[in-house]
């Protein structure tokens, strides 16, 4: 699943990759009458007798993950775990929708003299419908995906020797926009609360459909990114709680925003098997160049959008007045 996921190539018989054909390369060894030609019809009778076995048996090979030799997982048992993942982002954006669309109307004063008491309990804030200021909102959130064509590019484009000082580089400024972004938002353009909510809704309900489409091309790379964006739901604003402490809603939300970036998930996967950063953004740079993977494109269009739309959101919170 994770080569699948990522696309990487292991033999000569990758160059179908970009066709979409799944290939393996045999080839025999040792000493023998055996030669080539037998070896062809070995292969060739196997796989003619298990061409016919499923003809019979109206199935696909292709509907089956292979997670071990002898184990195959049935498409009905291993494609609905993507679904959840894909319905959790757009659940989440349905709610933030509906919240965005109503405000808490104050408790209404009581005419009453303050000699005349009443043994009624206080009725809580009942929430009224509100317009929904939609054109900043979609207007970021379009923002947010087109940049991500900007490290897609020079990733893939700039010269070997200069991958890793720009990756470095790329992970100074993708630590500091959400916030500069959220102040330039909040103190410039006036984002209220509800925007942010929406800019989070549009965001995630993208995020979801673009991970529920994957899923039917690559179920590995649509539930690795599913897995990677889970707690992105849970980056919200919330004015109140900022406005007591800000430091404090800071360093409840900032271990769990940098563990889901892009640049610290690529580097801990390089320490954790031993790899060269390097060479991990040659090889991506040249999949996507050779064998056409667009693994590097859901990474930049889909994943670090969502991830730096929803930073953005957790970073507006403490700049947000309480109504």
């Amino acid at each position: 699943m994770l080569r699948q996921g990522l696309g990487a190539s292991t033999g000569a018989h990758s160059c179908f990759m970009p066709y979409h054909v799944d290939a393996v390369t045999l080839s025999p060894h040792g000493d023998g009458w055996q030669d080539e030609m037998a070896l062809g019809r070995v292969v060739e009778g196997t796989f003619r007798s298990l061409n016919n076995l499923l003809e019979h048996l109206h199935q696909s090979f292709f509907f089956y993950l292979l997670m071990h030799r002898e184990r195959f997982v049935s498409i009905g048992t291993y494609l609905p775990s993507a679904m959840l993942v894909a319905a959790n982002f757009t659940i989440m954006a349905v709610f933030l929708w509906f919240k965005a669309g109503q405000t808490e109307a104050e408790a209404e004063a009581d005419s009453k003299s303050k000699d005349e008491k009443t043994a009624e309990a206080p009725r809580p804030p009942v929430p009224k419908p509100a317009q929904r200021d939609l054109l900043a909102p979609l207007c970021f959130v379009a923002l947010c995906h087109f940049l991500g064509v900007v490290p897609l590019y020079l990733f893939n484009h700039l010269p070997e020797g200069l991958l890793v000082p720009f990756f470095f580089v790329f992970a100074c400024f993708n630590a500091a926009f959400p916030r500069l972004a959220s102040i330039l938002l909040t103190s410039r353009y006036r984002l209220t609360l509800q925007q942010y909510q929406l800019i989070h809704s549009f965001s995630l309900l993208l995020l979801g459909m673009f991970v529920a489409c994957l899923a039917t091309l690559n179920f590995s790379l649509a539930f690795w990114i599913g897995l990677l964006c889970s707690p992105l739901p849970f980056f919200r604003p919330s004015a109140g709680a900022a406005s007591s402490s800000p430091l404090g809603y800071y360093l409840n939300g900032l271990p769990l925003q940098t563990l889901v970036s892009v640049p610290v998930v690529v580097l801990a996967c390089c320490y954790i098997w031993g790899l060269d950063l390097g060479d991990v953004l040659r090889d991506a740079a040249f999949a996507w160049n050779v064998w056409g993977t667009y693994t590097p494109l859901v990474v930049w269009c889909v994943w670090w959008p969502a991830w730096l739309a929803s930073s953005v959101v957790l970073s507006g919170g403490p700049m947000l007045k309480k109504a």
